[in-house]
Protein backbone atom coordinates (compact mmCIF):
# COMPACT_ATOMS: atom_id res chain seq x y z
CA UNK A 1 0.00 0.00 0.00
CA UNK A 2 1.26 3.64 -1.03
CA UNK A 3 0.24 6.69 0.53
CA UNK A 4 0.53 9.86 -0.65
CA UNK A 5 -0.87 13.67 -0.16
CA UNK A 6 -4.52 14.73 -1.91
CA UNK A 7 -4.42 14.35 -5.22
CA UNK A 8 -5.05 12.15 -8.26
CA UNK A 9 -2.17 10.39 -7.85
CA UNK A 10 -2.30 6.71 -8.09
CA UNK A 11 0.02 4.01 -6.83
CA UNK A 12 1.50 1.40 -8.31
CA UNK A 13 3.91 -1.70 -7.94
CA UNK A 14 5.86 -2.69 -10.53
CA UNK A 15 7.97 -6.04 -10.03
CA UNK A 16 10.95 -5.69 -12.29
CA UNK A 17 12.20 -1.82 -13.32
CA UNK A 18 12.41 -3.76 -17.15
CA UNK A 19 9.05 -4.54 -16.98
CA UNK A 20 7.48 -1.37 -16.79
CA UNK A 21 4.51 -2.47 -19.28
CA UNK A 22 3.04 -4.20 -16.54
CA UNK A 23 -0.38 -2.64 -16.27
CA UNK A 24 -1.47 -2.22 -11.95
CA UNK A 25 -3.96 0.00 -12.20
CA UNK A 26 -4.53 1.31 -8.58
CA UNK A 27 -8.32 3.41 -7.05
CA UNK A 28 -8.09 6.50 -4.68
CA UNK A 29 -9.93 5.33 -1.08
CA UNK A 30 -10.01 8.14 1.27
CA UNK A 31 -8.46 11.88 1.59
CA UNK A 32 -8.40 13.50 5.29
CA UNK A 33 -7.05 16.75 6.10
CA UNK A 34 -5.93 16.98 9.96
CA UNK A 35 -3.57 19.25 11.18
CA UNK A 36 -2.18 20.09 8.11
CA UNK A 37 -1.25 17.01 7.30
CA UNK A 38 -2.81 15.94 3.69
CA UNK A 39 -2.68 12.55 2.76
CA UNK A 40 -4.28 10.68 0.09
CA UNK A 41 -4.62 6.63 0.66
CA UNK A 42 -4.39 4.74 -2.47
CA UNK A 43 -5.40 1.40 -2.58
CA UNK A 44 -2.92 -1.15 -4.97
CA UNK A 45 -4.56 -4.08 -6.94
CA UNK A 46 -1.31 -5.61 -6.99
CA UNK A 47 -0.67 -8.48 -4.82
CA UNK A 48 1.94 -6.99 -1.97
CA UNK A 49 2.47 -10.48 0.12
CA UNK A 50 6.04 -10.44 -1.51
CA UNK A 51 6.11 -6.97 -1.93
CA UNK A 52 8.54 -7.12 -4.73
CA UNK A 53 9.10 -3.89 -6.48
CA UNK A 54 10.24 -0.36 -7.01
CA UNK A 55 7.51 1.98 -5.42
CA UNK A 56 7.04 4.47 -7.91
CA UNK A 57 3.95 7.75 -8.62
CA UNK A 58 1.46 7.12 -10.99
CA UNK A 59 0.83 9.40 -14.47
CA UNK A 60 -1.04 11.69 -12.53
CA UNK A 61 0.91 15.07 -11.37
CA UNK A 62 0.71 14.97 -7.48
CA UNK A 63 0.57 18.62 -5.64
CA UNK A 64 2.31 19.35 -2.65
CA UNK A 65 2.57 23.17 -0.94
CA UNK A 66 5.55 23.84 0.65
CA UNK A 67 5.01 23.80 4.61
CA UNK A 68 2.49 20.38 4.07
CA UNK A 69 3.15 16.79 5.08
CA UNK A 70 3.26 13.61 3.04
CA UNK A 71 3.42 10.11 3.78
CA UNK A 72 4.43 7.21 1.94
CA UNK A 73 4.07 3.55 3.02
CA UNK A 74 6.23 0.90 1.55
CA UNK A 75 6.79 -2.97 2.22
CA UNK A 76 9.41 -3.93 4.41
CA UNK A 77 11.19 -6.24 2.11
CA UNK A 78 11.34 -4.69 -1.82
CA UNK A 79 13.33 -6.59 -5.05
CA UNK A 80 14.85 -4.45 -7.30
CA UNK A 81 16.57 -5.76 -10.20
CA UNK A 82 16.55 -9.21 -8.73
CA UNK A 83 17.81 -7.79 -5.06
CA UNK A 84 15.87 -7.83 -1.98
CA UNK A 85 16.26 -5.49 0.08
CA UNK A 86 15.60 -6.13 3.76
CA UNK A 87 14.51 -2.11 4.91
CA UNK A 88 14.12 -2.60 8.45
CA UNK A 89 18.17 -3.39 8.57
CA UNK A 90 19.00 -1.06 5.64
CA UNK A 91 19.91 2.36 8.51
CA UNK A 92 17.95 5.07 8.16
CA UNK A 93 16.21 6.49 5.00
CA UNK A 94 17.13 10.20 3.09
CA UNK A 95 14.76 11.61 1.08
CA UNK A 96 15.67 14.43 -1.95
CA UNK A 97 13.82 16.51 -4.41
CA UNK A 98 15.68 17.45 -7.52
CA UNK A 99 14.81 19.27 -10.43
CA UNK A 100 13.90 17.83 -13.79
CA UNK A 101 13.77 20.38 -15.85
CA UNK A 102 16.20 23.17 -17.57
CA UNK A 103 19.82 23.35 -17.15
CA UNK A 104 19.64 22.11 -13.79
CA UNK A 105 17.92 18.83 -14.44
CA UNK A 106 18.86 15.83 -11.68
CA UNK A 107 20.55 18.60 -9.28
CA UNK A 108 19.15 19.31 -5.98
CA UNK A 109 17.01 22.00 -5.49
CA UNK A 110 18.66 24.79 -3.66
CA UNK A 111 16.86 26.12 -0.84
CA UNK A 112 14.00 23.17 0.03
CA UNK A 113 14.96 21.30 3.16
CA UNK A 114 13.05 17.96 3.74
CA UNK A 115 12.74 16.66 7.61
CA UNK A 116 11.48 13.14 7.70
CA UNK A 117 10.57 10.73 10.52
CA UNK A 118 10.12 6.98 10.00
CA UNK A 119 7.35 4.46 11.97
CA UNK A 120 8.29 0.81 11.15
CA UNK A 121 5.56 -1.81 11.35
CA UNK A 122 5.32 -5.49 11.23
CA UNK A 123 5.36 -5.68 7.19
CA UNK A 124 5.59 -1.74 5.83
CA UNK A 125 7.40 0.99 7.26
CA UNK A 126 5.86 4.26 7.37
CA UNK A 127 7.59 7.74 5.94
CA UNK A 128 6.52 11.25 7.05
CA UNK A 129 8.20 14.23 5.75
CA UNK A 130 7.75 17.62 5.36
CA UNK A 131 9.44 20.03 2.46
CA UNK A 132 10.49 23.35 3.88
CA UNK A 133 12.02 26.26 2.59
CA UNK A 134 15.65 26.86 3.62
CA UNK A 135 16.64 29.75 4.11
CA UNK A 136 13.00 31.05 4.39
CA UNK A 137 13.68 34.02 2.19
CA UNK A 138 14.17 31.02 -0.43
CA UNK A 139 10.20 30.81 -0.72
CA UNK A 140 10.19 34.03 -2.99
CA UNK A 141 12.89 32.25 -5.53
CA UNK A 142 10.95 31.05 -8.44
CA UNK A 143 13.56 28.47 -9.11
CA UNK A 144 11.94 26.23 -6.14
CA UNK A 145 8.69 25.95 -7.44
CA UNK A 146 7.08 23.92 -9.99
CA UNK A 147 8.22 20.18 -10.98
CA UNK A 148 10.54 18.53 -9.20
CA UNK A 149 11.82 14.91 -8.57
CA UNK A 150 11.38 13.40 -4.86
CA UNK A 151 13.50 10.35 -4.27
CA UNK A 152 13.53 8.13 -1.36
CA UNK A 153 16.59 6.39 -1.04
CA UNK A 154 18.22 3.40 1.75
CA UNK A 155 21.78 4.71 1.83
CA UNK A 156 22.25 4.18 -2.22
CA UNK A 157 19.14 2.42 -3.24
CA UNK A 158 16.16 3.85 -4.50
CA UNK A 159 12.70 2.86 -3.13
CA UNK A 160 10.51 5.21 -4.18
CA UNK A 161 10.20 8.32 -6.74
CA UNK A 162 7.59 10.66 -7.57
CA UNK A 163 7.38 13.88 -10.07
CA UNK A 164 5.77 16.42 -7.60
CA UNK A 165 4.49 20.07 -8.03
CA UNK A 166 5.73 21.92 -5.70
CA UNK A 167 3.69 25.76 -4.87
CA UNK A 168 4.21 28.03 -2.45
CA UNK A 169 2.72 28.10 0.94
CA UNK A 170 -0.65 29.47 1.75
CA UNK A 171 0.71 32.18 3.82
CA UNK A 172 2.82 33.89 0.52
CA UNK A 173 -0.17 32.91 -1.95
CA UNK A 174 -1.72 36.18 -3.70
CA UNK A 175 -5.74 36.04 -1.94
CA UNK A 176 -8.30 36.22 -4.20
CA UNK A 177 -9.19 39.80 -2.24
CA UNK A 178 -7.64 42.23 -0.19
CA UNK A 179 -9.90 44.22 2.08
CA UNK A 180 -8.03 47.30 4.51
CA UNK A 181 -9.32 47.76 7.97
CA UNK A 182 -8.21 50.60 10.36
CA UNK A 183 -5.67 48.89 12.68
CA UNK A 184 -6.95 51.24 15.39
CA UNK A 185 -10.41 50.61 15.70
CA UNK A 186 -11.01 47.37 13.57
CA UNK A 187 -13.20 49.18 11.12
CA UNK A 188 -13.29 49.03 7.50
CA UNK A 189 -11.32 51.78 5.35
CA UNK A 190 -13.57 53.67 3.16
CA UNK A 191 -10.92 56.02 1.86
CA UNK A 192 -10.62 56.03 -1.75
CA UNK A 193 -6.96 55.60 -3.04
CA UNK A 194 -4.90 53.32 -4.82
CA UNK A 195 -2.91 49.92 -4.34
CA UNK A 196 0.60 49.40 -6.08
CA UNK A 197 1.24 46.29 -7.59
CA UNK A 198 5.35 45.97 -8.42
CA UNK A 199 7.08 42.52 -9.46
CA UNK A 200 10.29 41.34 -9.57
CA UNK A 201 11.95 38.05 -10.99
CA UNK A 202 13.71 37.32 -7.73
CA UNK A 203 13.09 40.45 -5.36
CA UNK A 204 16.70 38.68 -3.10
CA UNK A 205 18.66 40.68 -5.51
CA UNK A 206 18.45 44.53 -6.31
CA UNK A 207 19.73 43.65 -9.81
CA UNK A 208 16.30 41.89 -10.26
CA UNK A 209 14.39 43.40 -13.67
CA UNK A 210 10.63 44.03 -13.02
CA UNK A 211 8.34 40.91 -14.57
CA UNK A 212 5.48 43.25 -15.58
CA UNK A 213 5.18 47.25 -14.99
CA UNK A 214 3.85 48.55 -11.61
CA UNK A 215 0.12 48.70 -11.93
CA UNK A 216 -1.83 51.08 -10.04
CA UNK A 217 -5.39 49.21 -9.01
CA UNK A 218 -8.10 52.33 -7.34
CA UNK A 219 -9.79 51.34 -4.45
CA UNK A 220 -13.16 52.89 -2.95
CA UNK A 221 -13.42 50.82 0.31
CA UNK A 222 -16.83 49.90 -0.95
CA UNK A 223 -16.15 46.93 -2.54
CA UNK A 224 -12.32 44.30 -2.18
CA UNK A 225 -9.76 44.28 -4.26
CA UNK A 226 -8.95 41.99 -6.89
CA UNK A 227 -5.22 41.42 -8.51
CA UNK A 228 -5.70 40.99 -12.58
CA UNK A 229 -6.14 37.61 -13.26
CA UNK A 230 -3.37 37.92 -16.23
CA UNK A 231 -0.10 38.54 -14.32
CA UNK A 232 2.80 36.38 -14.98
CA UNK A 233 4.83 34.13 -12.45
CA UNK A 234 6.53 36.83 -10.31
CA UNK A 235 7.13 37.72 -6.76
CA UNK A 236 4.92 40.78 -6.40
CA UNK A 237 4.61 43.22 -3.82
CA UNK A 238 1.01 44.92 -3.13
CA UNK A 239 1.46 48.51 -1.30
CA UNK A 240 -1.43 50.04 -0.53
CA UNK A 241 -1.62 53.97 -0.37
CA UNK A 242 -5.01 55.14 1.39
CA UNK A 243 -5.21 59.09 2.58
CA UNK A 244 -4.97 59.10 6.53
CA UNK A 245 -3.24 55.83 6.72
CA UNK A 246 0.13 54.78 6.73
CA UNK A 247 1.98 53.72 3.49
CA UNK A 248 4.87 51.79 4.45
CA UNK A 249 3.47 48.27 4.94
CA UNK A 250 3.74 46.06 1.73
CA UNK A 251 2.98 42.17 0.88
CA UNK A 252 5.64 40.27 -0.42
CA UNK A 253 3.85 37.74 -2.35
CA UNK A 254 4.53 34.62 -4.64
CA UNK A 255 2.46 34.71 -7.59
CA UNK A 256 3.10 31.23 -9.34
CA UNK A 257 0.37 29.06 -11.67
CA UNK A 258 -1.94 31.61 -12.56
CA UNK A 259 -5.62 31.15 -11.54
CA UNK A 260 -4.54 28.11 -9.56
CA UNK A 261 -1.67 29.50 -7.32
CA UNK A 262 -4.32 32.14 -5.83
CA UNK A 263 -5.46 31.47 -1.92
CA UNK A 264 -9.37 31.24 -2.04
CA UNK A 265 -10.07 33.65 0.51
CA UNK A 266 -10.18 37.06 1.51
CA UNK A 267 -6.99 38.81 3.07
CA UNK A 268 -7.55 41.74 5.40
CA UNK A 269 -4.83 44.23 5.78
CA UNK A 270 -4.76 46.26 8.98
CA UNK A 271 -3.22 49.73 8.49
CA UNK A 272 -2.24 52.31 11.04
CA UNK A 273 -3.81 55.66 11.22
CA UNK A 274 -1.42 58.57 10.49
CA UNK A 275 -2.23 59.97 13.64
CA UNK A 276 0.95 59.15 15.48
CA UNK A 277 3.08 61.38 17.06
CA UNK A 278 6.74 61.37 16.23
CA UNK A 279 7.76 59.56 19.66
CA UNK A 280 4.77 57.02 19.73
CA UNK A 281 4.46 53.52 18.38
CA UNK A 282 1.94 51.35 17.27
CA UNK A 283 2.18 47.82 17.59
CA UNK A 284 -0.41 45.61 15.26
CA UNK A 285 -0.77 41.83 15.54
CA UNK A 286 -2.91 40.51 12.14
CA UNK A 287 -3.72 36.77 11.04
CA UNK A 288 -6.14 34.33 9.47
CA UNK A 289 -9.54 33.11 10.10
CA UNK A 290 -8.44 30.03 12.22
CA UNK A 291 -7.53 30.78 15.18
CA UNK A 292 -10.58 32.97 16.27
CA UNK A 293 -8.88 34.67 19.31
CA UNK A 294 -5.37 35.58 19.28
CA UNK A 295 -4.50 38.49 22.09
CA UNK A 296 -1.52 40.64 21.98
CA UNK A 297 0.58 41.53 25.54
CA UNK A 298 2.81 43.65 26.68
CA UNK A 299 4.82 43.31 29.58
CA UNK A 300 6.42 46.01 31.12
CA UNK A 301 9.25 46.41 34.05
CA UNK A 302 6.84 49.45 35.21
CA UNK A 303 2.92 49.93 36.36
CA UNK A 304 0.80 48.93 34.29
CA UNK A 305 3.43 45.77 34.06
CA UNK A 306 0.66 43.96 32.14
CA UNK A 307 -1.33 45.29 29.13
CA UNK A 308 -3.87 42.62 27.36
CA UNK A 309 -7.60 41.95 26.83
CA UNK A 310 -8.18 41.77 30.46
CA UNK A 311 -6.10 45.46 31.01
CA UNK A 312 -6.20 47.60 28.51
CA UNK A 313 -5.22 50.23 30.17
CA UNK A 314 -7.34 52.72 28.23
CA UNK A 315 -6.61 56.29 27.86
CA UNK A 316 -2.84 54.77 28.95
CA UNK A 317 -1.93 56.27 25.54
CA UNK A 318 -1.41 60.04 26.46
CA UNK A 319 -1.38 59.39 30.03
CA UNK A 320 2.56 59.57 31.60
CA UNK A 321 1.07 58.55 34.92
CA UNK A 322 -0.56 55.52 33.54
CA UNK A 323 2.70 54.55 31.20
CA UNK A 324 2.14 56.37 27.98
CA UNK A 325 0.88 52.62 26.78
CA UNK A 326 -2.59 50.88 26.31
CA UNK A 327 -4.32 48.35 24.17
CA UNK A 328 -6.58 49.93 21.46
CA UNK A 329 -8.77 46.67 19.80
CA UNK A 330 -9.51 43.25 20.85
CA UNK A 331 -10.53 41.27 18.42
CA UNK A 332 -11.82 37.52 19.13
CA UNK A 333 -13.44 36.69 15.68
CA UNK A 334 -10.17 36.22 13.49
CA UNK A 335 -7.96 38.36 11.20
CA UNK A 336 -6.98 41.36 14.17
CA UNK A 337 -6.51 43.64 13.98
CA UNK A 338 -5.15 43.36 17.73
CA UNK A 339 -3.39 46.80 18.52
CA UNK A 340 -1.21 48.57 20.81
CA UNK A 341 0.14 51.75 21.22
CA UNK A 342 2.53 53.43 23.24
CA UNK A 343 5.55 56.11 23.87
CA UNK A 344 9.04 54.49 24.59
CA UNK A 345 10.30 55.90 27.91
CA UNK A 346 13.86 55.60 28.82
CA UNK A 347 15.27 52.96 30.76
CA UNK A 348 11.79 50.96 30.30
CA UNK A 349 11.48 47.32 28.93
CA UNK A 350 8.85 46.46 26.88
CA UNK A 351 8.29 42.98 25.81
CA UNK A 352 5.57 41.85 23.27
CA UNK A 353 4.51 38.64 22.87
CA UNK A 354 0.95 36.27 21.46
CA UNK A 355 -1.19 34.03 22.83
CA UNK A 356 -3.28 31.52 21.26
CA UNK A 357 -6.86 32.34 23.18
CA UNK A 358 -8.78 29.57 21.45
CA UNK A 359 -5.88 27.12 21.52
CA UNK A 360 -6.35 26.65 24.83
CA UNK A 361 -9.94 25.91 24.68
CA UNK A 362 -11.41 22.39 23.52
CA UNK A 363 -10.43 19.73 21.35
CA UNK A 364 -10.00 21.63 17.88
CA UNK A 365 -7.01 23.50 18.70
CA UNK A 366 -5.56 25.29 15.76
CA UNK A 367 -2.13 26.45 16.03
CA UNK A 368 -0.11 29.35 16.07
CA UNK A 369 1.82 28.28 13.74
CA UNK A 370 -0.79 27.82 11.41
CA UNK A 371 -2.26 31.16 11.86
CA UNK A 372 -0.20 32.99 9.24
CA UNK A 373 0.32 35.42 12.25
CA UNK A 374 2.34 38.71 12.20
CA UNK A 375 3.27 41.90 13.53
CA UNK A 376 3.99 45.64 11.77
CA UNK A 377 5.52 47.88 13.99
CA UNK A 378 5.01 51.20 13.34
CA UNK A 379 7.12 54.31 14.23
CA UNK A 380 5.46 57.56 14.18
CA UNK A 381 4.67 58.35 10.78
CA UNK A 382 7.50 57.26 9.48
CA UNK A 383 9.07 53.19 9.04
CA UNK A 384 8.03 50.13 10.33
CA UNK A 385 9.01 46.77 10.35
CA UNK A 386 7.07 43.39 9.75
CA UNK A 387 7.60 40.56 12.03
CA UNK A 388 6.28 37.04 10.92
Amino acid sequence: MLTTSASEVIATVIPDTSAVNVNHTGTKDVVTNTNGEITTTSKCMTNLQRAAGLLVGGTKLDVLCVGEMKKVVIPTILEINHVFYDLENEGFPTVGVYDVDGPNAGNGVAGLAVSLSIDKGMHSITLTFKVDVDPPEYQFNLSIYGKKKLVVKWRTTEVYSEIVLFKPAVAVRPPASFVFHNAKNGTRITARGHVLVSSRADPRSTQSSPVFPEVRLPYDGSTTLKLPSNLPDSVITVTPELPGFSNKVSDKLVLFGGASGVDPAERQVNLSPSDLLDTEWRVVLSWGEEPRDLDLYCKTNFKPELVYYSAKNKGGSKNPEMGMIELDKDITTGKGPETITFTPMADKKYRFYVHNFSGSRGSTRVPLSSSSAKIVVFKGDGDSRTYS
